[in-house]
């Protein structure tokens, strides 16, 4: 199959399974194929935590909305509803992207990060090994940047 059919037989997928794990903050100026093939090389060697979180209220404190069954979040305990304060003693709402970087730069499978949560009122940490991303998430996450390919060739023709 031709790259290019390949990619919309995976965006149409994509958006046929609902929400994803990932979103954008910029919109991506690379080239599809280009685009495609950097995402793959650069995410299947990114480590997985397996939870979904959404944000707690206007302070944009993220809380833990899901985890996923058989995941590492699901073996280290962590669990729906857990406030996420810090991962590696980096704060969530530091603005600092330098510690943010190297905090994720560091997250490849097998390595443990440590999450402090706010559990009811208290105070916990929680170890997490991360495991390899499972095949569907990175199908997820790269249909859904692809997405953004898809609207902007479309509105382009």
């Amino acid at each position: 199959m031709k790259h290019g059919r390949w990619i919309w037989v995976l965006v149409i997928a994509i958006a046929l399974t609902g929400p994803v794990l990932a979103g954008e903050k910029h919109p991506c100026t690379a080239g599809t194929q280009d685009c495609l093939d950097k995402m793959v090389a650069k995410m299947q060697h990114k480590g997985w935590v397996g939870i979904e979180y959404e944000k707690k209220d206007k302070s944009g404190t993220p809380v833990v909305g899901k985890v996923i069954p058989d995941s590492p979040a699901a073996e280290a305990g962590l669990r729906k509803g857990d406030v996420l304060v810090a991962v590696n003693g980096v704060k969530y709402g530091d603005d600092d992207e330098a510690k943010w970087k190297k905090v994720k730069k560091s997250w490849t499978p097998g390595s443990t990060i440590t999450y402090t949560v706010d559990r009811g009122g208290k105070s916990k940490e929680i170890d997490v090994t991360l495991g390899q991303v499972p095949e569907e998430v990175l199908a997820a996450w790269i249909g859904e940047h692809m997405m953004q390919h898809a609207t902007v060739e479309l509105a382009q023709k």
